[in-house]
């Protein structure tokens, strides 16, 4: 299996969801949406239900804790503005608002990890973003960019849950060259 890369120039991850709006995808604009402001690992965003993230009055909660699958670790997520808005783009496509989110049916069985690594490949090649694309592409680009924003690396590297700084940096996909730029340009 390849390993995948996050998708590091902004103008592509724009073009990405603009794609996928234009497809009238709000299913996968809004887990595109959601995977690249959360980095929660795919099989924890395809368990989400609506039960999860509505109040009782149907509205988008501010935040809400997940226990990750793989970690058991409580988490909590913030629902940003990109986030809330995508979501009710994709409430007023389907009307739905129980069962799994990421579901193509009646919300009674989410979507499959396949699927999502299909789609994501089929509308990355639309996007014409070249490098290895997959399901961990959201993660990782959630991490690359909290990275380019000047977040502390152990900031990252807590959120992702990760050993140490170096497993975060080679996660992200951060070069020597990336790093020497940085220290270059520096000029305290």
């Amino acid at each position: 299996m390849k390993e995948v890369e996050a998708i590091k120039n902004p103008n592509e991850i724009n073009r990405f969801r603009k794609i996928m709006l234009a497809s009238n995808d709000y299913l996968y604009a809004l887990l595109f949406t959601y995977g690249i402001n959360t980095g929660l690992r795919i099989s924890d965003i395809l368990k989400l239900k609506f039960e999860d993230i509505l109040d009782e009055r149907k509205r988008v909660k501010s935040s809400f804790e997940v226990i990750e699958q793989k970690t058991e670790k409580k988490r909590k997520i913030i629902m940003n503005d990109s986030v809330r808005e995508m979501l009710e783009l994709f409430i007023k496509s389907t009307d739905r608002r129980t069962g799994y989110i990421f579901s193509r049916t009646d919300g009674v069985k989410p979507i499959t990890r396949g699927a999502v690594w299909y789609a994501l490949n089929r509308y990355a090649k639309e996007a014409g973003i070249k490098g290895q694309i997959g399901t961990h592409t959201l993660r990782k680009t959630f991490g690359y960019q909290l990275y380019k924003k000047g977040i502390d690396i152990t900031r990252i590297q807590y959120i992702l849950n990760h050993s140490n700084p170096k497993v975060t940096l080679r996660y992200i996909g951060i070069t020597q060259e990336e790093v020497d730029d940085i220290v270059e340009n520096l000029n305290i």
